[in-house]
């Protein structure tokens, strides 16, 4: 697969991201997870803190 095939999920920590995180990642999806907080983050967790429009996303945009 291409870089072009990274998913960015919000809410990854969530029920239904979780799942989500999982089929993609099944599906040979790179996966990147966004969180609002990650005290002990597996690789590819970002955390972006609350969601508004002020969130900054850089980090979670960066390629992995």
């Amino acid at each position: 697969m291409t870089s072009a095939t990274a998913v960015l999920v919000t809410g990854a920590d969530g029920f239904i991201g979780r799942a989500l995180c999982t089929a993609l990642a099944a599906s040979g999806r790179q996966v990147k997870r966004a969180v609002r907080a990650a005290p002990a983050a597996p690789p590819g967790t970002v955390a972006v803190g609350e969601l508004g429009p002020d969130t900054d996303w850089g980090a979670a945009l960066e390629a992995t």
